[in-house]
């Protein structure tokens, strides 16, 4: 398990580190697109403010609101159309680059794996050239093009902020929380391609594992899931750990997820035909294992107290997961409601 994790800790690092420069760009983008709308937006908050101090009544403000939103709406898109072919460009240098970590890696952890050979025993490990791989960028875990997750950013802002509006003024809210929720919804494009970026950058990496992995069956037979296993580990990928997945499955994950991927290496016996070698592969522990190892107050923190009390009373962590095919996402990961529990 040490090699193991040791070889997929540097991995990570690296990854990091480019996902690091890759969201600071994404900041740039942005900045460079929105920052004029964001301006305008906290002028209209002082604008607001103004109003409601001379005492001008919430439906002459509701107008006032409409009338600027409504001149806007249309540019806006338009700048947040300009800030996604940034962020798609950001986005498949970044898929691009983990494509080659994840080709590094493999060589690594099948070496890890595997552990030290017989003695007087060679092996050879087959790589395919990261160049080869282009085909996993510029698309998304459900197989479209990234183009068409960054363009629902477009359309599902038009939608939230007419509904913000015309749900705020029907509910007689303040003015300045509506004025307050729309700007934060303005930033939300880039909190949603940060995680674009993140997300899909990880499958490419464990996608162009897992075909180098394919190009070595004479010592591996598939691939196995690892959590990071710390207080910020979900509890799906708490249940899910040791998993073990045939190579021409796909993981299922979810947004930001951490986990990685080693490969299900064969026995040495397997590999040589001979059945007197001693195995010195990694163990992995399992998922109740890896979860025991957290303190108690990290469990419930993990788990949350309703499903912590039912894991203490014999429940094993995989009753509190799900998979379903996501839209936007591929095969993903889920938390089962409480209800579907007990």
């Amino acid at each position: 398990m040490a090699r193991l994790y040791t070889v997929a800790n540097r991995y990570k690092k690296r990854l990091r580190l480019l996902e690091e420069k890759a969201l600071k760009d994404m900041t740039r983008a942005y900045t460079a697109s929105l920052s004029p709308v964001l301006n305008e937006l906290n002028r209209l908050e002082i604008q607001i403010n103004k109003m409601i101090a001379d005492g001008r009544p919430d439906v002459e403000i509701y107008e006032e609101m409409k009338g600027f939103y409504e001149q806007r709406l249309n540019a806006i898109e338009e700048k947040i159309e300009k800030f996604n072919q940034d962020a798609i460009d950001i986005t498949e240098d970044l898929q691009r680059n983990s494509v080659k970590i994840g080709t590094d890696y493999s060589k690594d952890n099948i070496e890890a794996s595997l552990g030290k050979p017989p003695k007087g025993f060679e092996y050879n490990i087959n790589l395919i050239d990261a160049g080869a791989m282009e085909e996993f960028v510029g698309f998304a875990s459900n197989g479209s093009p990234l183009n068409d997750l960054f363009q629902k950013i477009v359309v599902d802002y038009g939608t939230d902020i007419t509904n913000t509006l015309s749900n705020g003024i029907l509910q007689g809210q303040n003015p300045v929380k509506i004025a307050s929720e729309i700007k934060r919804q303005t930033m939300m494009p880039l909190y949603r391609a940060n995680t674009i970026a993140r997300t899909e950058s990880l499958r490419a990496a464990r996608t162009a594992t897992v075909q180098n992995y394919s190009e070595n069956t004479d010592l591996i037979s598939g691939y196995i899931r690892l959590a990071a296993g710390d207080a910020r580990t979900c509890p799906a990928c708490y249940a899910l750990h040791g998993t073990v997945y045939k190579l021409n499955q796909i993981l299922p994950t979810h947004p930001n997820c951490r986990c990685v991927i080693v490969p299900k290496t064969k026995t040495w016996a397997e590999i040589t035909g001979d059945d007197t070698i001693e195995e010195t592969s990694d163990k992995i522990p399992t998922a109740e294992q890896l979860f025991g190892r957290l303190s108690e107050k990290d469990k419930k923190r993990v788990l949350g107290p309703e499903r912590y009390n039912l894991w203490k009373e014999g429940k094993p962590l995989n009753t509190f997961v799900g998979i379903k095919q996501d839209e936007e996402w591929g095969p993903t990961t889920i938390i089962k409601p409480l209800r579907d529990i007990r």
